[in-house]
């Protein structure tokens, strides 16, 4: 099997949040996220949690097809507050989709 690669380097522009796709969230990451500064403001602004516990599991909620942690300038507050690894698994793979295959996951 032939191993492409494919480098991303992520130009700050928002896009990936405002595709209009709710990212699921695991419940490590949803607990760091509820009780974030970033959650704080979403409440805020909207009156509600920027989580939403579905049949599906925890999703991100959007608003005007764009993720509610999205910041200023295009970029995401969590990463801001929290880093990285407390963003959605989702976010953070972003460009890669993982695909499960017979062989195993693929990226």
């Amino acid at each position: 099997m032939k191993i492409l690669e494919q480098n991303f380097l992520c130009s700050g522009c928002g896009r990936c949040c405002k595709a209009g796709w709710r990212a699921p969230v695991d419940a490590g990451r949803a607990t760091a996220i509820r009780s974030s500064l970033s959650e704080l403001r979403v409440i805020q602004a909207w009156g509600s949690s920027g989580l939403d516990d579905t049949d599906q599991g925890t999703l991100v909620v959007l608003r005007d097809q764009q993720c509610v942690y999205l910041g200023e300038g295009g970029l995401c507050d969590l990463h801001g507050e929290l880093g990285s690894p407390a963003k959605p698994l989702h976010c953070q793979l972003f460009p890669l989709i993982l695909v499960k295959c017979p062989d195993g996951v693929v990226a």
